[in-house]
C-alpha cells in the first residue's frame, strides 16, 4: 500500500507540474488547438453580448465540440480571455484528476495508485490533451466517470444529464456512449422492461440533437470515407496509434524543430517507452481474451454486476470503432483514435491487469512523466511568438518524426487575445479545426 500511495503522489505531482508550466509560467496555455478554442470562446461571448460583427454568426443548429467554447464564453463575462482559458483548463485538470483518483480507488482499491497514474498519463495528460482537444478530453472524462455514476444509482436521470453533456463535448464520445447504452439494454438479461424503456427515453433528447446536427452536415457537405489504406499500412497505422497513447510526448517548437533536437538519446528512450507500452497493451488484451474464453475474468466492483456478454460486446464494439476508420474519415483526422482512448480507460477500470504488466506500465509512466516535465520546462522558458515553422511539412525542420505535438501552432491566437479587449482585429478561425459553434460567414 505504501507503493500505491507513492504512485498516487507521482500522479498528483505530474498534474501539478504541468499545471504550473501551462498556467503559471507561460503567458497562456500552449496546447496546439486550445488557443483557437479560447479565441472562439471570447468571440462567442462578444456576439452573445450584442457586439456587431460582419464576419461571424452563430450556427442555428446544435453542434458537438462546443461545450468548452460556451464555458469559456461564460467565463469571459467576468474575466479577461487569457484568464478564462486558464480557469477552464485548471477546472479540467482538477476535475479529471479527482474523478480518476476516485474511480481508481473505487474500482481497484488494492492497487489504485498504479491505475490512477496510468489513467493520468494515458488519458488526462495523453495526446489529446497536448493537441489541445479540450472538448474531446472533457467528453472522455465524462464518459468514463459517468458510467460509474450510472452504476451507483443515477440510472435514467443521470444518463439524461450525462448524454447531453457528452453530446456537446464531442460527437465521438457521444457515439461511444450510445453504443455502450445500446449494448447494456440489449444484453441486460435481468433488467426490467421499464428500466430499459427509461434508459432509451433518457437518450432521446440527445439523439434528436445528433440527428439534427447530422442532417445539417449531410446537407451542406459531402461526408465520406477517405484515404484508404492497404493491409500493411493499416497495421502500421493502428500500431502507431496505440503506441502514441503512451506516456512519452515530444514537442515541436516555434521554428518547427524538436524540443529534444540536441538530446536525441532522450527522444529514443521516450520512443522506446511508447513501444513497450504498445507491447504491454497487446499482451494485456490477449490475456483478457484468453480469460474471457475460460470465464476467469476478474472484474472491479462497479462492473461485476454486468453479464460477461455485455462487457465482451462493448469491448468488441469499441475495438471495431477503433480498427475500422483510416487516417481521415468524415473530415475527422484519425477518427479511430477517438474510440481507442475510451476503450483503454474502460478496460483499466473494469478488468484486472496482471501485476507484472501493471508494474511495467506504471514504471514507464513514472519515467516518461519526468521526461515530459523536464522538456516542458525547457519549452516554457522560450519566448512565445507566432509559429514560424514550415507550412507544407511541419516536421521537415525536425529530426524527430513521431510522438510530436505542435504546441505553438496557434500561438498567434493567444497573442491576439492578450489585447483582445481593446483591439478591433478579429482573425478568422481555422477552417481545418473540428466544427465549433461559430461558422465563418465571409472571409476576412
Amino acid at each position: 500500500m505504501k507503493l500505491e500511495r507513492c504512485l498516487h503522489g507521482v500522479a498528483f505531482a505530474y498534474v501539478a507540474s504541468v499545471a504550473v508550466m501551462l498556467l503559471g509560467i507561460q503567458p497562456f496555455p500552449i496546447l496546439h488547438d486550445y488557443a483557437e478554442w479560447m479565441f472562439q470562446g471570447w468571440l462567442l461571448q462578444s456576439i452573445l453580448a450584442g457586439q456587431p460583427d460582419s464576419v461571424y454568426q452563430l450556427a442555428s443548429w446544435p453542434v458537438p465540440n462546443s461545450l468548452s467554447q460556451f464555458a469559456l464564453a461564460a467565463l469571459n463575462i467576468v474575466v479577461e480571455p487569457i484568464t478564462a482559458g486558464k480557469i477552464w483548463l485548471a477546472m479540467y485538470l482538477l476535475l479529471g484528476t479527482f474523478c480518476f483518483y476516485r474511480a481508481a480507488r473505487l474500482c481497484w482499491p488494492d492497487y489504485s495508485g498504479a491505475i490512477h497514474l496510468i489513467l493520468i498519463a494515458t488519458i488526462l495528460l495523453g495526446p489529446g490533451f497536448w493537441n489541445g482537444y479540450i472538448n474531446y478530453q472533457v467528453g472522455v472524462v465524462l464518459l468514463l466517470v459517468g458510467w460509474i455514476g450510472f452504476r451507483r444509482g443515477g440510472r435514467a436521470g443521470w444518463l439524461l444529464f450525462v448524454s447531453l453533456a457528452i453530446f456537446f463535448a464531442h460527437a465521438a464520445t457521444y457515439i461511444a456512449l450510445v453504443v455502450a447504452v445500446g449494448v447494456v439494454v440489449l444484453t441486460g438479461r435481468h433488467m426490467r422492461s421499464g428500466v430499459r424503456v427509461a434508459l432509451l427515453l433518457a437518450l432521446v433528447p440527445s439523439l434528436v440533437l445528433m440527428a439534427w446536427y447530422l442532417g445539417v452536415k449531410l446537407a451542406t457537405s459531402a461526408a465520406s470515407l477517405e484515404d484508404p489504406l492497404n493491409p500493411v499500412q493499416w497495421l502500421q497505422y493502428k500500431a502507431y496509434t496505440v503506441a502514441k497513447q503512451g506516456p512519452f510526448h515530444n514537442f515541436v517548437l516555434i521554428d518547427g524543430s524538436s524540443a529534444l533536437q540536441n538530446w536525441h538519446w532522450v527522444y529514443l528512450a521516450g520512443a522506446l517507452i511508447n513501444g513497450l507500452m504498445l507491447l504491454v497493451v497487446a499482451l494485456w488484451f490477449a490475456s483478457l481474451l484468453w480469460q474471457m474464453l475460460r470465464r476467469r475474468v476478474q472484474l472491479s466492483e462497479p462492473f461485476n454486476h454486468y453479464p460477461m456478454l455485455t462487457l465482451l460486446l462493448l469491448t468488441a464494439a469499441w475495438l471495431l470503432l477503433f480498427l475500422l476508420p483510416g487516417r481521415n474519415n468524415f473530415g475527422v483526422v484519425n477518427l479511430g483514435e477517438r474510440f481507442l482512448i475510451p476503450l483503454l480507460g474502460f478496460a483499466l477500470l473494469a478488468f484486472a491487469c496482471s501485476r507484472y504488466l501493471r508494474a511495467v506500465w506504471s514504471g514507464l509512466c513514472v519515467v516518461a512523466a519526468v521526461c515530459v516535465v523536464t522538456t516542458l520546462i525547457v519549452v516554457s522558458r522560450l519566448p512565445v511568438t507566432a509559429y514560424q515553422g514550415p507550412d507544407s511539412d511541419i516536421y521537415s525542420a525536425s529530426r524527430h518524426k513521431y510522438f510530436n505535438h505542435r504546441l505553438f501552432i496557434y500561438a498567434d491566437r493567444g497573442l491576439f487575445l492578450q489585447t483582445a479587449r481593446t483591439s478591433d482585429l478579429r482573425p478568422a478561425p481555422d477552417p481545418q479545426l473540428a466544427t465549433g459553434p461559430l461558422i465563418l460567414q465571409t472571409p476576412l
